[in-house]
């Protein structure tokens, strides 16, 4: 039996067993996807922390290291739009992760 063959009845016996398996639709999703993100909502928020401190360092560093290129106020400006994109995607993130998983 060459290696193509027996790859091919491995393949079938996946699937058949699959088949024969009892369990719900969420489950086989799970098992397929993985961890699901309505349970990963304290990485969110520890990305999220992680992310504005990144972005207020490197706001600093651009501030502290060269003044001349990266005045105060261009550093704020940076700061603030930075955030507010930030701020609308965890909004996306959030509402995605809290919503109700829809059983067919």
């Amino acid at each position: 039996m060459n290696l193509i063959a027996k790859f091919k009845k491995l393949v079938l016996i996946d699937n058949n067993q699959m088949a024969k398996r009892d369990t719900g639709p969420k489950d086989e999703i799970e098992r397929m996807i993985g961890k699901r993100v309505e349970h990963m909502k304290g990485i969110f928020i520890v990305g999220v922390i992680l992310t504005e401190a990144a972005l207020f360092f490197g706001v600093w560093v651009g501030y502290t290291y060269y003044p001349w290129a990266y005045p105060f106020t261009s550093g704020m400006f940076a700061f603030t739009v930075l955030t507010v994109i930030q701020a609308v995607a965890f909004i996306f993130i959030w509402k995605t992760a809290t919503e109700k998983p829809v059983n067919p």
